[in-house]
């Protein structure tokens, strides 16, 4: 059956009728009071399943434009829709049958409030403003009935909450942030319920990677609630210095001991605080060309030694460095004993004029000085490696260039080279731990041993009483002392330009390599199926040969480089051969002298010359140390969450603090409910080409109570995502003043900041690991209780075979001892469940997940939303039913594409996506799916 041109059968009651407009080849559905009686509900019903699907997919089409239209005449203040006959239901798989309110059902107490929105709207009007958003009276009428039906609910599954039941005591939020600079941070403590009595909790705080006495003041001590207090806060100092931090935290937390009158939050007994640096790296001297990336006009060698300045302030770096130098003293003291002990063993002990009778005892005593101190050389050499120098510089860099990567804002992610992170993280870091800082050490031993040899060569003489040389021969032996460093600085400087050029080349070509082998890594199944492997090793091959002719290069320079000291030392040497050889044949000089001179002088050479190596080892890591510098001081996205966070703690407590007026049933936390307040989103693109491809959001007000399922609809691409990963705090709102960010927009959104949220994508994704690591990797820490915890191998089990997971799955789960690529291993429909268990294991307050059917078909979808349903009306899965009141509303968002199936039909509420509407809601489903049953764990 199709509709052509005529008159339809008369209006369905209930406020809407379908008729035909002349001249017209499309049936027009009006709205409005029917003229007359006409057909019935079930009537209607038969004539829609008779369509062709053309007609059926345009009547749909009107409807839901209709509904919408409605909704926005109405404002939906009273959706109180009577259940269907019964053979009027349709199976959960059809639409959704929500029934329309006409505008009689609006309350006597909406009509002021309607009248002066249709004023304003006037208003708005006349300055071209937005009317498709309800008005803020709406908002909040729509929470109302939805919080009461959820409250309703909860009663009928649990019963009224004890009077008697202990209020919870914990954090305001899981996580604070406060700036170096600022004095102190406050840290909130909330009471959760019964306020009457004397309440009292005692805190503490805990290092991270923040320690007291460096970056803030431990403190501890109790909390004190006095009847119908339900805030009190805690001031932490901290402590502001001068040089460079990564972002540090430590954590306060609750103790059990001492409660009184009030029981600890399962999650929020501890919170982590952040301190944000704003330092640069590694020091504040050349901060504005850092920001810049300007480092041609940047000094690198004092930039170098800022960092060593920098790690020098590490406690295990210093001790390290400080035991390295005694050590190295110890070796330097034995060399000049053993020069000493050569040059007595020849004129004292060998010689023609010598006391034969002695040699052996003078003798044996050489060997016993040159043998004792030995051994202790060798321990310090073989403990030095212990001492973790090398160790801990490394780990401050990958740690904190880790770190730094994890926090990187929109903008930096979008700049930054992965590959060249990944080169930074690995040999970068290993280059300037080992090759500069680890050459720190060496250098001033090789100086000392140097200044040594100097006092060696004056104090000698002055022992031996032997006369002071003439000023030539004082030249000849001190002069090159001085001349060495001179020629080699000049050297090293002229040498520095080519040497870093040729060496950034190297580091270049083999930034492309491994960038090749990993895009190849990550895209081999693109590669494999459009049969383009060969092509793959012939590009590998051309990037290592660049590699290998730009390494040859490097390395070339570099030997003529080291070989100038050489070459210094070889011809001082030879000078001294005949030289002080003619001084020895007109026995102007002792042969002894002259062989220890000659040791001198080696020796003098070997240290310039070590030196000169040590130096040019420091300056090939000039340009590890500048890709080091570079993402060390990107900026990161924790000073807008830190905006973000504060002005979402404030809405918090503006809110708790109106409903606490109110005289709520609930307590002010758990009735504070989700909202987006005028929020306008869109994201930011760097390709000009790539403008208008990005989704949008345009500003939509909307209020989600706690303890809700909903379900977000609309077409691809019109924004459900990005709403998803805003209420998911993967994004962040746009905050003045903050312009690196992922996208543009204004108005606000309200997450109540006791409440736990986690972002679950659509695509199934696993770590290394077992499957029940996978399953667990979301768990938080949590207190003791009656419940098993949430971590727990059987609740996992159990949540898993709820999903449907098969018996190999759950065996797999169960013995926890087999690692694999799970995605090549498990179907998709396994990989979609355990991607969805994880975060139903993880138990958060707040569940965004982004197409979650997307991978199961009609079966499996119903059974996952009947799953999400429980998870809402449980307060999580498998937790103890006696706790129930215990625990905070669970709130669980969803996306689909269509207004149909379970995902509609269980959700308390469902709302359309667009980008030319924004987010608005399509109204509560009718009594018989708002009660769908609930299994009680």
């Amino acid at each position: 059956m199709s509709f052509s041109k005529g008159t339809m059968p008369g209006p369905a009651p209930g406020g809407f009728c379908c008729t035909t407009q002349a001249g017209e080849d499309r049936t027009a559905i009006a709205v409005g009071k029917p003229p007359s009686p006409g057909l019935s509900r079930t009537d209607v019903l038969q004539l829609c399943l008779a369509l062709d699907d053309a007609a059926l997919s345009w009547l749909c089409d009107q409807l839901l434009r209709i509904r919408t239209s409605v909704y926005e005449q109405v404002y939906m203040t009273t959706m109180k829709p009577e259940a269907l006959q019964a053979e009027e239901t349709e199976p959960a798989s059809m639409d959704l049958p929500t029934v329309l309110p006409s505008p009689n059902d609006i309350p006597p107490f909406a009509d002021k409030l309607a009248s002066e929105d249709q004023e304003n709207n006037g208003k708005d009007q006349d300055e071209g403003a937005d009317l498709d958003a309800p008005p803020n009276w709406v908002l909040q009428e729509q929470a109302r009935s939805i919080r009461q039906q959820i409250r309703e609910r909860d009663r009928q599954n649990y019963g009224e909450k004890p009077g008697t039941m202990l209020p919870t005591v914990q954090f305001e939020s899981s996580m604070y942030y406060c700036m170096e600079s600022e004095p102190t941070v406050e840290i909130g403590v909330v009471r959760i319920g019964d306020a009457s009595q004397r309440s009292s909790v005692h805190f503490a705080t805990k290092d991270l990677s923040a320690k007291a006495g460096v970056k803030y003041e431990a403190l501890s001590g109790t909390i004190v609630f006095e009847a119908g207090e339900k805030l009190k806060l805690i001031e932490i100092v901290t402590i502001n210095d001068s040089s460079w931090d990564s972002t540090l935290e430590f954590l306060v937390e609750l103790s059990p001991e001492g409660l009184e009158h009030g029981f600890l939050g399962r999650y929020l007994w501890t919170t982590r605080v952040k301190i944000l640096d704003d330092d640069a790296f590694p020091s504040n001297r050349f901060q504005d060309q850092i920001e810049a990336l300007d480092f041609e006009n940047l000094n690198k060698p004092i930039l170098m030694w800022d960092f060593f300045r920098m790690n020098l302030k590490n406690k295990t770096v210093r001790s390290g460095v400080m035991k390295t130098l005694i050590a190295d003293q110890v070796g330097n003291a034995y060399f000049i004993l053993v020069l000493y002990l050569n040059l007595w063993m020849v004129d004292g002990v060998l010689c023609e004029s010598c006391d034969r009778s002695v040699a052996t005892s003078n003798l044996l005593l050489v060997m016993a000085l040159r043998f004792l101190p030995f051994p202790l050389i060798h321990w310090m050499e073989y403990r030095e490696q212990f001492w973790r120098v090398g160790g801990a510089t490394r780990l401050t860099l990958q740690s904190n260039l880790l770190r730094k990567y994890l926090a990187y804002d929109a903008e930096s992610l979008q700049a930054m080279d992965e590959t060249k992170l990944i080169l930074a993280m690995t040999r970068d870091a290993q280059e300037l731990a080992k090759d500069a800082f680890g050459k720190l050490a060496p250098v001033i031993t090789a100086l000392t041993r140097l200044i040594l040899l100097l006092i060696y060569q004056v104090a000698v003489p002055l022992a031996r009483g032997t006369p002071w040389p003439s000023p030539f021969m004082t030249a000849v032996r001190f002069c090159p002392a001085a001349i060495f460093p001179i020629v080699m600085l000049l050297f090293l400087r002229l040498r520095s330009e080519n040497t870093e050029l040729h060496l950034e080349k190297a580091h270049l070509t083999q930034d492309s390599m491994v960038s090749h082998v990993r895009k190849v890594i990550a895209n081999f199944e693109l590669f494999r199926d459009y049969k383009r492997r060969g092509a793959c090793v012939d590009q590998f091959e051309d990037r290592v040969r660049a590699y290998n002719i730009a390494l040859a290069d490097s390395n070339s320079i570099g030997i003529n480089n080291g070989m100038f000291a050489n070459w210094c030392t070889l011809v001082l040497i030879l000078f001294w051969i005949f030289f002080g050889g003619r001084q020895v044949s007109d026995d102007k000089l002792e042969i002894g002298e002259f062989l220890n001179y000659l040791a001198i002088f080696e020796a003098l050479g070997r240290m310039w010359g070590l030196v000169y190596q040590m130096l040019l080892s420091i300056q090939n890591c000039f340009d590890a140390l500048e890709n080091i510098v570079t993402y060390m001081n990107l900026p990161t996205e924790n000073p807008h969450r830190m905006a973000q966070f504060q002005q979402n703690l404030s809405m918090c407590r503006k809110c708790k603090d109106d409903m606490a007026r109110e005289g709520l049933v609930e307590d002010p936390c758990d009735a504070v409910g989700i909202e987006l307040r005028d929020l306008a989103f869109a994201y930011k693109s760097s390709y000009k080409t790539a403008q208008g491809l990005a989704s949008s959001l345009k500003a939509s007000s909307v209020i989600l109570p706690q303890g809700g399922l909903y379900t977000f609809v609309g077409p691809p691409s019109e924004g459900k995502g990005t709403i998803l990963k805003l209420l998911g705090e993967v994004l962040i709102p746009t905050i003045e003043g903050y312009t690196r960010s992922s996208g543009i927009g204004s108005g606000a959104i309200l997450i109540p900041a006791h409440l736990r949220s986690l972002h679950v994508s659509k695509d199934p994704m696993f770590v290394e690991g077992t499957l029940l690591a996978n399953l667990t990797l979301g768990v938080g820490k949590q207190v003791g209780g009656a419940g098993v915890a949430d971590g727990s191998k059987e609740r996992a089990l159990a949540i898993c075979k709820r999903l449907g997971l098969s018996e190999d799955v759950m065996h797999t789960i169960a013995a926890d001892n087999l690692v694999c690529p799970w995605r090549e291993v498990l179907s998709s429909t396994e990989c979609a469940l355990l991607h969805l268990a994880r975060a139903l294991i993880a138990n958060p307050e707040i569940l965004c997940i982004h197409k979650p059917t997307l991978y199961l078909n009609n079966e499996y979808s119903d059974l996952l939303y009947s799953v999400l349903k429980d998870f809402v009306a449980n307060r999580g899965l498998d937790m103890d039913a006696r706790e129930f009141h215990k625990r905070r509303p669970r709130t669980c968002i969803v996306t689909a594409r269509r207004a149909q199936g379970a995902g509609a039909a269980m959700a308390d509420a469902v709302f359309n996506i667009s980008k030319e509407k924004g987010l608005v809601p399509l109204g509560q489903v009718s009594r018989r799916h708002s009660q769908v049953p609930v299994s009680r764990v």
